[in-house]
């Protein structure tokens, strides 16, 4: 637990992100508004129409600083939450160089909704819930979802459930996709979100001598993960 003079800074730091990325919420806001009149013709469906919309009421929300209300409130109500010590800070620095907004990442490993019901540790913005510790690889999975917060805005929430639902799921295919993918000059943005996740968690475990989740990748397959896992480093 950390203190209550913690939450002040940790308020203090959200409101000042919340006006000095506003130029930049407000840009996904008017982005996501011009590729829907550029695309309007391949929103035929209601499905299609229905994400898109759903989309643009999030990242409105996302500027009007939905996260930050959030987060606040929750921050105040687990009292069991808490920043990142040194070495998860560690494993940040180590996979994800200097991109991530350390300063804004908590930990609540009491999260009483989901959690504790059942396995499940889960990123709402810049918070890593989960009922009890977790692994390190774990740890790196969710914070692909935090990077995504930051580059996306929060419809990485929408976009994570829609591949979770999707046929191939959090499969990328293994190091053998990964290798096909590379040989074209793609990057992880070919991956939908999940499985964008597993393969840095996949770079994480192959880097610290353990067996990758997806595939049978070895150690010699480094370099291919680390031609995706570079795209969080930006």
């Amino acid at each position: 637990m950390y203190c209550f003079y913690q939450k002040l800074i940790n308020t203090a730091i959200r409101i000042f992100h919340l006006f000095w990325f506003l130029p930049k919420r407000a840009g996904r806001v008017a982005a996501h508004l011009q590729t829907g009149i550029e695309n309007i013709s391949k929103l035929t469906s209601p499905r299609d129409a229905g994400f898109w919309s759903l989309e643009l009421l999030i990242l409105i929300l996302d500027t009007a600083g939905i996260a930050e209300v959030y987060e606040t409130a929750a921050d105040f109500l687990k009292w069991n939450s808490r920043i990142a010590d040194p070495r998860e800070r560690q494993i940040m620095r180590e996979v994800f160089g200097g991109s991530l907004q350390e300063n804004r990442i908590l930990l609540d490993q009491r999260a009483f909704l989901g959690p504790q019901q059942r396995p499940l540790v889960y990123v709402s913005f810049f918070t890593v819930n989960s009922w009890g510790k977790f692994s390190d690889d774990t740890f790196v999975h969710e914070l692909v979802h935090v990077w995504q917060y930051q580059k996306h805005g929060a419809v990485y929430i929408l976009r994570a459930l829609r591949a979770q639902k999707s046929r191939r799921g959090y499969d990328y295919g293994g190091v053998e996709m990964l290798k096909k993918m590379k040989a074209r000059n793609k990057n992880l943005e070919v991956f939908n979100f999940e499985q964008r996740a597993e393969i840095v968690q996949d770079y994480f475990r192959l880097k610290n001598n353990l067996p990758p989740k997806r595939g049978a990748a070895t150690a010699a397959d480094l370099p291919v993960y680390e031609w995706f896992a570079r795209s969080v480093r930006k």
